[in-house]
């Protein structure tokens, strides 16, 4: 608590603490006094960091995982449920290896259009896209954002072309998507349970 003290009389702003270490505005003048303060171990100028998914899957242990295990976990034979904002349903990382695409069934609920999304005696506002021909016809649910396409990329993402690809490679995929103003709590519900009808049919 003195260092802090100690700090703000100098005219720093303290952001945070964590444990031992401490976020701090300083003016780049004053780092050397910072640094000289008794109970001050290092200081440092904010790094920029790097977006690393190029290595998610070797620092979360999947390419071994597919290398090394007696049967290959790629997915086959899994669906893979998808809700978020900004998914093209038609990219080229969810196809199979003859040209297909894996997204088998998609749900939107905040567009008319498509087929009633009916389970059981219920129906979910908005459509549902389930054959090759209502989804090859679809774009985006979003123009401006492809947070979706990113997410079940790395999900279920099969393009390996150019080194970059998923974790469930041969997974069925369900997408359901929306614009970011309508990823409401009913229409996040509504998709998950249109999600587990799709897998248990």
């Amino acid at each position: 608590r003195q260092v802090l003290a100690e700090l703000q009389a100098m005219g720093v702003v303290i952001n945070h603490e964590f444990g031992n270490i401490v976020t701090a505005q300083v003016p780049a003048g004053m780092m050397p006094r910072v640094a000289q303060l008794a109970r001050v171990q290092s200081v440092q100028t904010a790094t920029p960091m790097s977006l690393c998914n190029d290595e998610a899957r070797n620092a979360s242990r999947v390419n071994e995982l597919h290398e090394s295990a007696p049967a290959p976990y790629t997915g086959r034979g899994v669906v893979v449920g998808m809700v978020d904002v900004g998914i093209d349903f038609n990219h080229i990382e969810f196809r199979d290896s003859e040209g297909g695409n894996r997204i088998k069934s998609v749900y939107l609920p905040e567009v008319e259009g498509g087929d009633k999304a009916v389970i059981g005696e219920n129906e979910l506002p908005g459509s549902k896209y389930a054959t090759i021909e209502q989804i090859a016809s679809l774009t985006t649910d979003c123009d401006n954002m492809s947070h979706g396409t990113h997410t079940t990329t790395t999900a279920a993402g099969s393009y390996t072309g150019n080194g970059f690809y998923g974790i469930a490679t041969e997974a069925d995929i369900v997408a359901c998507a929306m614009p970011g103003d309508k990823l409401t709590d009913v229409n996040i519900a509504n998709s998950l349970k249109y999600i587990t009808q799709y897998a248990k049919r």
